[in-house]
């Protein structure tokens, strides 16, 4: 499955949907789907045995996307990963059915059947978006809240590590940045890898690791340009990286 929106109308029928390694999604006519997808994606489909499968698609470039839809596919699903897909499943309304149904049942001796179904085809996109609209909204809002925690959580790393000598606690450090200590260290968790505490002890040892290489500093001064005392550096340096902070000097 490429890049784009994807329109799925079920007039009849069920499906097992999946993309990648996400979890199945059900889809029981009469039903609409929308993708949105910003990147090449694996799809496995599973059809009802005995069953008689009616629908309509329609799948839209992502450059027409952007250009007449305004949406711009890596914004709606960045927040997932890069090349991620996103999907909608709605009921089937009566508009909706009405266009998808005009377009399956379309002949296509007619003269005019491309631009027939073209019309269609882009009335079913109006409809899907505009019955998906609220979904997507809430989805964007989310998105934005979710880019400036991530924000928060930077601005929080980059005042942690320019105050080594002297870190704040992580309960003012939470309020500097105007999260809680639970949302920032779970934005640490996902972003870093670890708390706040066990980030600012890996960033204390890899400066720490940096400065006795260089060979410029004793082993004191180190430990108090990192903020630790000489014994603490070196029971939590030996634990890091095996070795005493003498033994790179």
């Amino acid at each position: 499955m490429g890049e784009g929106l994807k329109i799925v109308v079920k007039l009849s029928g069920g499906t097992t949907l999946r993309i990648d390694d996400d979890p199945p999604i059900s889809v029981q006519a009469p039903a609409v789907v929308m993708i949105l997808s910003s990147g090449e994606h694996r799809r496995y489909q599973e059809f009802e045995d005995g069953v008689s499968d009616r629908y309509a698609i329609v799948h839209v470039d992502p450059e027409v996307v952007r250009a007449e839809i305004g949406v711009d596919l890596s914004d709606w699903v960045g927040d997932r990963g890069e090349g991620a897909a996103l999907v909608f499943t709605a009921p089937l309304d009566a508009a909706t059915r009405s266009a998808a149904t005009q377009i399956a049942s379309s002949v296509a001796r007619r003269p005019t059947h491309r631009l027939y179904r073209l019309g269609k085809a882009l009335e079913l996109v109006a409809l899907a978006l505009e019955q998906f609209a609220p979904e997507m909204q809430q989805r964007r809002l989310a998105t934005r809240l979710r880019t400036s925690e991530l924000e928060r959580v930077q601005a929080a790393r980059d005042f942690l590590f320019g105050a080594l000598r002297d870190p704040p606690g992580v309960e003012d450090l939470a309020r500097r940045v105007g999260l809680t200590v639970r949302k920032l260290n779970s934005g640490f968790r996902r972003t870093y890898g670890g708390t706040v505490q066990v980030v600012l002890q890996q960033q204390r040892l890899e400066m720490a690791y940096k400065m006795l290489a260089s060979g410029e500093l004793s082993v004191a001064e180190v430990a108090y340009e990192v903020g630790y005392t000489p014994a603490h550096l070196s029971t939590a340096f030996r634990k890091r990286f095996g070795v005493r902070p003498s033994g790179l000097r």
